[in-house]
């Protein structure tokens, strides 16, 4: 089921099934959302969207308003070494696996969670906002330099900032000339070599954006980083030989993906 939610500003979508079909629930839910991201990329393209997940147990017992898990609740639990996270308007705790995974444990234990996502699983509109972010120069030198520092890639600033000022593009002085095209983005080139390394996790990435004082990026990147990721293709391969494993009879889960201008 797909929703039109607040007043047009966001898309609910919701996948029930029963017990044994966990597995295969998660596959279509995921199948789904991954169309409407992308026909969200084709007809409106740069429009940033952040997910949202929904109670499952108040999803099933069709309890109103239903408490509403943002991605940030994921990552301070994660890093607080918790599994789960408190419904404040049921007054429970509920588990990762089941508000991510329909509460199916092979499902979750193939995925990566929050943090320990490689960051190359950012979506390419949120690592280019990020970008526009840390490539301006910054008085105190808490811009793409000093992240590249801190990442060990030192090389990489003398690379970009050859013949600029913090890899910003000059301009050619002369009144008959015209303006010097762009330059790569210092940010985007400092990524793409960080993530062939070992470790080069959302979780990283976020802990020394803070340590470098940018807690503007870090939570940006909090917010638009994905959740959980699980191998789909590997997953609905196998996704009949998966047999129910927690209790329960009809699996609820949903997502809200809201828009942001």
């Amino acid at each position: 089921m797909i929703l039109l939610v607040n007043h047009g500003q966001g898309l609910e979508i919701q996948v029930r099934g029963h017990d044994s079909e966990r597995a295969k629930c998660y596959v279509l839910l995921d199948t789904i959302c991954s169309i409407t991201e992308n026909l969200l990329a084709s007809t409106l393209p740069g429009l940033l969207t952040a997910k949202y997940y929904l109670s499952p147990q108040q999803l099933r017992e069709h309890h109103a308003p239903i408490m509403v898990y943002q991605p940030k609740d994921f990552f301070r639990a994660q890093v607080q070494r918790e599994t789960s996270l408190t419904n404040t308007m049921g007054g429970y705790r509920e588990s990762f696996s089941s508000i991510l995974a329909f509460g199916c444990a092979e499902v979750y234990q193939q995925g990566s969670l929050g943090t320990d996502i490689h960051i190359s699983e950012v979506p390419l509109l949120a690592r280019r906002k990020l970008c526009r972010m840390l490539d301006p120069p910054d008085a105190l030198g808490k811009d793409w330099c000093l992240l590249a520092m801190n990442l060990g890639l030192t090389e990489l600033v003398a690379k970009h900032s050859s013949g600029t000022s913090n890899g910003s593009p000059e301009l050619n002085s002369s009144p008959d000339s015209q303006q010097a095209p762009l330059q790569p983005s210092p940010t985007a080139a400092l990524l793409q070599e960080w993530s062939g390394q070992a470790g080069s996790t959302v979780g990283v990435l976020m802990a020394k954006l803070r340590e470098l004082g940018r807690r503007d990026a870090a939570d940006f990147l909090l917010k638009a980083s994905p959740v959980f990721r699980v191998n789909v293709e590997a997953l609905g391969a196998s996704a009949s030989g998966y047999a129910p494993t927690c209790n329960g009879d009809t699996s609820y889960n949903s997502i809200s993906s809201v828009i942001s201008r």
